[in-house]
C-alpha cells in the first residue's frame, strides 16, 4: 500500500519533536528523537542539580545520586536517604547505583567508599573493610547475589561474605576501573583507563580488538552488551561496535575538547540512548547518531546519567540541569535545515526504502535521507513551488505531488510531468492523491471530483451524479478493491466499482473534516479529523484519541504506518510516531 501522509494545515515550524510523539518541525534531522519533558531541581527537593548516578529498583521507586547525597523518587516528592560519611558532615557524591538479586541497593560514592541499604538497614564499607579504594566509579550486580565494584586502584568483587580484590596483578590493564558491566551470559566486562578486559571461567583475561576503522583508541569509560549480544564500548568521542568491529565516531576532532560520551542505556525497542557532555542527548539507531533537540524545552548539554524505568520512560540526570524525564513513544523530527527550506511542510510521504518526501508551503518538494535534504530533481529540476497538498508514491516509484492551483506533478528520475485542466484535469486545485495498483493515480479536487488518470483512459465520479454531495479531502487504497474516501462535510466513504457507501463513524467524529484516513493489518478503519483527534470503529468497540486522553492536538492531517509498524500521526502540534501496538494500548 502507498505510503502517504497528507497535511492540510500548516505547522509552524517547531524546533522540538515530541517525546509522546515525535515531532516534525524545522531544522532537519530525520532520526532526531525528543518530545515532550519534564524537569526537577533543587527548588523541586533534589539535594543538587547536578545528578550523577539513577536507578529503579523492583519496587517501582527511582533513586537519584547527586553530587550531594541520595534521594528516593515516588513521582511526587523526593525523600532524602541520610549517607553518615565517617564523623565529617561533608556532602556526599554518590558515583553509582545497583540494585543486588536479593533487592539490595548498592551505593558508590566519591571518597567515602561504598553504602548497602537493604530492608531498611544501612550498612557502610570502606577500605578497613576490604575496599582497594573508597573512590567508587563504578557498580554492576550479577545473578549470583555478588556485586562488582570498580574503583580508582582496582575491582573488588563483593561475594555476599566478603570482598575479593582484583589488580593488575590479576590481570587488570589498568588499575583505574572506569566501568563494569555483567552481560546477560554472565561475562563481566570491564574497562579501565588502559583498555578492555573481561571476567570468565573465573579469571581476567585481555580483550583485544581490531576494527575496521582507523583512528586512536578511547579512553574508555564503559561496555555494554546488548540483548542481540553486540558489544558495545564507549569513551569520549567514539562508539565502537565490538561484535562487528566497526567505530562510530560522530563527533568530529575540533569538538572533542568539550564532547564527551558518559553514559549508555539500551531501551526496550532495542535503541541505544547515549549520554555526553558537550553536547547532550542522543539516540543511536541504524548506525547513526541521532541528537535529541527541544524547542523552548532546551536540552541541557551535558548528560552523565540514563535510565528508563519500567513504563519505558527515559530519566535523566544532568551536570547543572537536574533530573529529567522524557514520556515514551518514539518519535521523529523533521526540521528545516540541511537543504531543505524554512518554509512550513504541508504534505509527507514515505517511500519503500524508508525516504522522506516533503512538500513544502512555498518552496516545493524535497527528498531527504541520512539528515540531508535535496531537491527532487535538483536545482534544475522540476518548477513544483506551489502550494503541495499530498503526495503519493506509485507502483514504478513515480512520485506524485498534488497543489493548490498548479495541478499534478509526477516525477520520476530527475524527470517530470505536469498535468493540469488542460490534460484532462477537472480542477487544477488537487486536494488528495492516490495511486492504485494499476498504473492509475486518484485525485480529488476543490471542484468536487474524484477522477482517475491513467493511459488507459479516465474515470471520473462528479458532485450530483456518482459523487455524494461533498468534497474528497484524503484518500487510500481500500483492502481488497476500491477506496476509502474522506471527505469535507465529515463522512467516510467506501468506493467499490464505482459506487459509494457511506460508512458510520463513532459520534466523537462531529460534523469535523476528514483529513487523513488509515487501514491497519486488522483491516480496522483509522480517520484523522478537523478537531475531533483520531477516530475508529470495529466491529467491537470505538476509540478516540484527542486531547482528553493524550493526544497533544484535536487536529489530525495524517496518519500512515511503515514497514515497521509504526504509525506516524500528523496533528496541529507536529508529526508523532508511536509503535501499532503502543497506540493499541494507549487507547485501551
Amino acid at each position: 500500500m502507498t505510503k502517504t501522509i497528507h497535511i492540510f494545515l500548516l505547522f509552524c515550524l517547531l524546533e522540538c519533536r515530541g517525546w509522546e510523539g515525535r515531532v516534525w518541525g524545522s531544522d532537519f534531522d530525520p532520526a532526531e528523537t525528543a518530545g515532550t519533558l519534564r524537569g526537577w531541581h533543587s527548588a523541586d527537593g533534589l539535594p543538587s542539580d547536578s545528578v550523577t548516578a539513577i536507578i529503579q529498583t523492583r519496587d517501582g521507586f527511582l533513586w537519584v545520586g547527586t553530587s550531594a547525597g541520595l534521594v528516593r523518587f515516588d513521582g511526587v516528592k523526593f525523600t532524602p536517604l541520610r549517607l553518615a560519611a565517617f564523623s565529617t558532615n561533608n556532602e556526599i557524591v554518590v558515583t553509582a547505583l545497583c540494585e543486588d538479586s536479593h533487592g539490595g541497593l548498592w551505593i558508590g560514592t566519591q571518597q567515602n567508599g561504598l553504602f548497602r541499604l537493604f530492608q531498611g538497614a544501612l550498612r557502610h564499607y570502606v577500605s578497613q573493610d576490604g575496599l582497594l579504594d573508597d573512590n567508587v566509579t563504578s557498580l554492576a550486580a550479577d545473578g549470583q547475589g555478588q556485586v562488582w565494584i570498580g574503583s580508582k586502584s582496582g575491582l573488588n568483587l563483593w561475594t555476599g561474605h566478603g570482598f575479593k580484590s582484583f589488580t593488575t596483578r590479576a590481570g587488570l590493564p589498568d588499575e583505574f576501573v572506569s566501568g563494569v558491566n555483567v552481560a546477560r551470559s554472565g561475562t563481566v566486562w570491564i574497562t579501565t583507563r588502559s583498555g578492555m578486559c573481561r571476567f570468565i571461567d573465573g579469571r581476567i583475561t585481555p580483550y583485544v580488538f581490531r576494527t575496521e576503522s582507523q583512528g586512536r583508541s578511547p579512553e574508555y569509560l564503559g561496555a555494554y552488551e546488548d540483548r542481540q549480544g553486540n558489544l558495545w564500548a564507549f569513551g569520549d568521542t567514539y562508539l565502537i561496535n565490538l561484535a562487528e568491529g566497526k567505530r562510530f565516531n560522530y563527533f568530529r576532532s575540533s569538538e572533542s575538547a568539550s564532547v564527551r560520551i558518559w553514559s549508555l542505556c539500551e531501551g526496550r525497542d532495542g535503541r541505544l540512548w547515549i549520554g555526553t557532555s558537550g553536547r547532550g542527548l542522543f539516540c543511536f539507531e541504524d548506525n547513526r547518531f541521532q541528537p535529541v533537540v527541544f524547542g523552548e524545552d532546551r536540552m541541557p548539554c551535558d548528560v552523565r546519567a540514563i535510565c528508563e524505568d519500567h513504563e519505558g520512560n527515559l530519566w535523566l540526570g544532568t551536570s547543572g540541569g537536574g533530573l529529567i524525564q522524557l514520556r515514551p513513544q518514539s518519535v521523529h523530527v523533521l526540521r528545516a535545515g540541511q537543504g531543505l527550506l524554512a518554509s512550513p511542510p504541508t504534505a509527507l510521504a514515505l517511500d519503500a526504502d524508508g525516504q522522506i518526501y516533503v512538500g513544502l508551503q512555498r518552496g516545493g518538494l524535497f527528498m531527504g535521507e541520512a539528515g540531508r535534504f535535496d531537491r527532487v530533481g535538483g536545482n534544475e529540476g522540476p518548477a513544483v513551488r506551489n502550494f503541495i497538498t499530498s503526495i503519493c508514491i506509485d507502483h514504478d516509484g513515480t512520485v506524485w505531488a498534488a497543489t493548490l492551483g498548479d495541478g499534478l506533478y509526477g516525477v520520476l528520475n530527475g524527470r517530470a510531468i505536469h498535468l493540469t485542466t488542460a490534460d484532462g484535469l477537472t480542477d487544477n486545485s488537487v486536494l488528495a492523491i492516490c495511486a492504485d495498483e494499476g498504473d492509475g493515480i486518484w485525485a480529488g479536487t476543490a471542484a468536487g471530483t474524484l477522477q482517475r488518470l491513467s493511459k488507459s483512459g479516465p474515470l471520473r465520479f462528479d458532485i450530483g451524479q456518482s459523487l455524494p454531495d461533498t468534497v474528497a479531502t484524503t484518500l487510500i487504497p481500500a483492502a481488497g478493491d476500491g477506496h476509502w474516501v474522506g471527505t469535507r462535510s465529515g463522512r467516510v466513504l467506501r468506493e467499490q466499482n464505482g459506487k459509494f457507501t457511506e460508512v458510520q463513524l463513532p459520534k466523537a467524529a462531529g460534523d469535523h473534516a476528514v483529513l487523513a484516513l488509515y487501514q491497519d493489518g486488522e483491516k480496522w478503519l483509522w480517520a484523522g479529523t478537523d478537531g475531533g483527534g483520531l477516530i475508529c470503529r470495529t466491529g467491537k468497540a470505538e476509540f478516540n484519541w484527542n486531547t482528553s486522553n493524550g493526544l497533544p492536538n484535536n487536529i489530525v492531517s495524517s496518519v500512515v504506518e511503515d514497514d515497521a509498524n509504526n504509525v506516524w500521526i500528523g496533528t496541529g502540534a507536529g508529526i508523532y510516531r508511536i509503535s501499532h501496538s503502543d497506540l493499541l494500548k494507549t487507547l485501551a
